[in-house]
């Protein structure tokens, strides 16, 4: 929502003013017990140290100098050097992190194609009816017509009711715990009922088995190797027919024993043999939707499902198309929706990546601000700090011209302050940035939907900015300086 009630406006105002104005007070105190004659001897040297005597038998050089006029002020040279380095830092820190957001992985866990298709009844309470026809034969066809299609896949399911085996009724009961048991019943309003199932099953009673037929992209997705709990996943061998995969719990590592059939069980399904290949985290492409409340999932090639069940119609369906053709894409199925099923689902990739850029803009826009906000901070500290070095130490320089020094070495120690500072300042937040990235941003994202990336580009970027100022705020200052002659200034500051 956005408003232009003046009352925040003129708050805002206030504030910022009752802030400058309480930013002022403690300077303005110490400036006022200044007397003019004081301030006119200031030589922007720290009072509480000793000045000591140096000896060089090389002479004196423009460089050493320069780094001896650096640190005449101790206080306001290391704070200008943290200052610059910790907006520095800051920017690296949110520029790492959220270049390390993996919006594959994101959008894998919410749609595993450009567009995903779901039956009416996938969503409804009473459960899936595998004798819906929502995702018709001509939707398919008028979809696989569609210029710029790259992919598809296809998914059915069947409920079948069948006793467990003993390994796998094993399995569940080492997996849950009492200390599982009451974890799951802590959060799960449905745990009583699936409790009393559960208990059914491990009595000897039958068990109901979501029989998941996928192809295509779905299945690839759902295989993949960021999935696979248990066993191995060979697409050819399973494509031949004699192989089943059985869907885990999800799990952010996989355990030892798992609630559903070992790698290697032999399944009767329909009077068919199968053989568990794998053990699968869920995909929730896959299986979201309508399910039993205690359920035992498989899944099988979609071909041989449609041959253990003629006429079985689709569950979901899913297509990739060119960025060209996203359009078209969009308003075949809309108009597809609005004139043969309204209930259908349509799930469009595009839309909930748009979704999630919208939604965390503002937290990357905050981040970002903040560490512009204190290294632009850092950066008037240090043009402050060079102003107001060269401004009071006019008779200084007047002085050290007046026997011999020339304007172009005077502009040249200056630039090599300026260095100073900006060397100080990268090498401390190379450093930094190193360990803030690859040690702390790099446990942040860590799991969940991110892929590490190592980048100090923001540091990078701003390395030939800070050199830049180096040279030209000395230059600068030193040019509004020339202006008057080496006479007027010992005058002046006398």
């Amino acid at each position: 929502m956005i408003s232009a009630n003046p009352v925040i406006f003129i708050g805002s105002a206030l504030f910022a003013f009752m802030t400058v104005m309480i930013s002022c007070l403690l300077p303005a105190r110490l400036a006022g017990k200044v007397s003019p004659i004081e301030a006119l001897r200031y030589t922007d040297v720290d009072s509480g140290i000793r000045r000591k005597d140096k000896k060089s038998e090389k002479g004196a050089s423009l460089t050493g100098m320069a780094w001896s006029n650096l640190w005449r002020n101790r206080k306001r040279t290391i704070l200008v050097i943290l200052s610059l380095t910790l907006g520095l830092v800051l920017m690296s820190f949110f520029y790492a992190k959220n270049v390390s957001f993996d919006m594959e992985k994101y959008l894998l866990e919410l749609a595993a194609a450009d567009y995903q298709i779901d039956d009416a009844t996938n969503e409804r309470v009473g459960g899936y009816d595998p004798n819906s026809r929502t995702i018709s034969d001509g939707l398919i066809r008028d979809i696989s017509a569609l210029e710029g299609l790259k992919g598809t896949g296809r998914l059915y399911s069947r409920e079948v009711s069948m006793p467990l085996s003993v390994q796998a009724c094993e399995n569940y009961q080492v997996f849950y715990t009492e200390e599982e048991l009451e974890n799951y019943a802590s959060f799960d309003p449905t745990f009583p009922k699936w409790k009393e199932n559960f208990d059914h099953v491990m009595n000897g009673g039958e068990a109901i088995h979501t029989v998941y037929g996928a192809d295509g992209m779905i299945l690839e997705a759902a295989a993949g190797k960021d999935y696979i709990l248990a066993g191995e996943y060979d697409a050819e061998r399973f494509a031949g027919g004699d192989y089943v995969l059985a869907i885990g719990p999800s799990l952010e590592a996989p355990e030892e024993v798992l609630p559903t059939y070992s790698v290697g069980e032999k399944i009767q399904i329909e009077n068919r043999e199968f053989t568990v290949m794998a053990v699968l985290n869920p995909l929730q492409p896959m299986v979201e939707g309508s399910h039993p409340i205690f359920e035992v999932p498989l899944v099988m090639p979609a071909k041989v499902f449609t041959e253990l069940w003629p006429g079985s119609n689709l569950r979901k369906f899913y297509f990739d198309v060119d960025d060209g053709n996203m359009e078209n894409a969009a308003e075949l199925l809309q108009a597809y929706q609005q004139t043969e099923s309204a209930d259908m689902n349509i799930v469009s990739r595009k839309t909930m990546e748009e979704q999630y850029e919208a939604e965390t803009r503002s937290k990357a826009v905050m981040g970002y601000s903040v560490s512009i906000v204190i290294a632009l901070v850092g950066i008037l500290n240090y043009i402050n700090s060079m102003v107001t070095a060269i401004i009071s130490r006019k008779k200084e320089f007047a002085m050290i011209q007046s026997v011999g020094m020339t304007k172009r070495q005077l502009r040249r120690m200056l630039a090599f302050e300026g260095l100073y500072y900006v060397v100080l300042t990268l090498l401390i937040a190379y450093i930094l940035s190193t360990v803030t990235v690859g040690v702390l941003v790099r446990a942040l994202v860590a799991g969940g939907y991110a892929t590490f990336r190592f980048t100090l580009m923001p540091l990078v970027g701003c390395t030939p900015v800070l050199i830049l100022l180096a040279f030209v705020i000395p230059y600068i200052c030193f040019r509004k300086l020339e202006k008057q002659s080496v006479v007027e200034r010992l005058r002046t500051a006398e």
